[in-house]
Order: structure tokens, then C-alpha cells, then sequence
């Protein structure tokens, strides 16, 4: 009996340090970090439009976060073709700068502000 315990205790012990190869599951992209540049036109139409100073676009987080900044004297960003506009001071600083701060959907299809998904913006200043 006592034999039959010590070798069922030594099989466990057997068990437990068999060296096993790593399984690696290959990595899904994740959509909300792959929306393209152009599901947001920008435009250069109305008076005082001009580039944006800048557009950049983070990938490290959760979700692809895109930063569109606009610079100029009383500074602002049409969004929408005029359904709204953001502009200088909206950030709590009157710096001659709008900024337009947009989050990859889900789906990976749209661009997101403050609950809308945006398709135009455009930048003007005075």
C-alpha cells in the first residue's frame, strides 16, 4: 500500500514538470484601431479656410484616436458641413487654436465627436 501511494505521488509530480510549448493565438485586429483618413473629408471652401496645422492619429490605446488642430487668429472647425463648429476658447484657453480630438468607432467605420460621427471638417480663421 505504501509503495502503490508513493509511486501514484511520484506520477503527479511527473505530470506537473513535462516541458510544454507556448501556444500563441494569432492576434485579431482590432477594427476600432483602423479607420481610414478619408471617412473625413476635409475641406477648404468658406472664407478663410485654410489647412489644418496638423492631423494625427494615435493607434497605442484602446482605440485609433485622431487629433486635427487649427491655428489662426479666432481660430475654428466646421464639422458637418456647418452642423456644428468648435472653436477658439472651446478648451478653456483663447490661444488662436481649435482643436478637433475624434475617437475610432467600433466597426472601425467612423470617426466619433461627442457622440456624432463626423465626415467633414474644415478649418478657417480671421
Amino acid at each position: 500500500m505504501l509503495i502503490l501511494l508513493f509511486l501514484t505521488a511520484s506520477m503527479k509530480m511527473l505530470d506537473c514538470c513535462f516541458p510544454t510549448s507556448p501556444s500563441t493565438t494569432p492576434s485579431t485586429p482590432v477594427a476600432c484601431k483602423q479607420c481610414a483618413q478619408n471617412l473625413i473629408m476635409l475641406t477648404t471652401i468658406g472664407g478663410g479656410s485654410h489647412a489644418f496645422q496638423s492631423d494625427v492619429t494615435v493607434t497605442s490605446g484602446a482605440c485609433a484616436v485622431r487629433t486635427l488642430t487649427c491655428v489662426g487668429t479666432n481660430a475654428n472647425i466646421e464639422l458637418n458641413n456647418g452642423d456644428g463648429v468648435i472653436m477658439d476658447g472651446d478648451d478653456g484657453a483663447v490661444d488662436n487654436k481649435a482643436t478637433l480630438q475624434v475617437t475610432c468607432n467600433a466597426g472601425g467605420t467612423g470617426w466619433v465627436y461627442m457622440g456624432v460621427v463626423i465626415t467633414q471638417a474644415e478649418c478657417a480663421s480671421a
